[in-house]
């Protein structure tokens, strides 16, 4: 048993973003007089914000009560599809499609942006999670993200 009583069982939410997958980009520093200081650089926090709004939509839609209580475990697991680029030939285009993209950015930055995103939105806090499910980035013809979050 892994903890639910048999009535139990987990609830899935899903959340789709279309367009390629966004990491978490490195913090920027600068420096003033003795003082080092972290800044984002220029948009990045309209892409997180767009990100929150359109997961917090998606999620109230399916019924979740926004963020989960913290006394509840979570789930969750991730497909990041990237764009095929158009200049590739047909043929190796064929033959990337569905395949494990191995370019970058790092699996785990792409995890990153999209945990910490739904932190305070899915969950009320990411130490809320207890289970990792999938997570792959592949190549499509149709870029998006896709986030399973099961509430055990």
């Amino acid at each position: 048993m892994n903890g639910m009583s048999e009535q139990e069982t987990p609830r899935r939410f899903e959340i789709l973003i279309e367009g390629n997958p966004t990491p978490k980009a490195r913090p920027r520093f600068c420096r003033r007089g003795n003082y080092v200081g972290t800044y984002k650089k220029r948009g990045e926090q309209a892409i997180e914000d767009e990100f929150r709004y359109r997961a917090k939509e998606q999620l109230k839609k399916q019924g979740l009560r926004l963020p989960a209580p913290k006394d509840v475990a979570i789930s969750i697991s991730f497909e990041c599809v990237f764009a095929i680029p158009k200049s590739y030939t047909k043929k190796k285009r064929a033959e990337l499609l569905g395949r494990e993209h191995t370019n970058k950015p790092d699996l785990d930055n792409l995890l990153k942006f999209y945990i910490d995103g739904l932190n305070g939105i899915a969950y009320s806090d990411d130490s809320q999670i207890a289970r990792y499910g999938e997570a792959c980035k592949i190549w499509g013809e149709e870029p998006r993200t896709r986030i399973l979050i099961d509430i055990l």
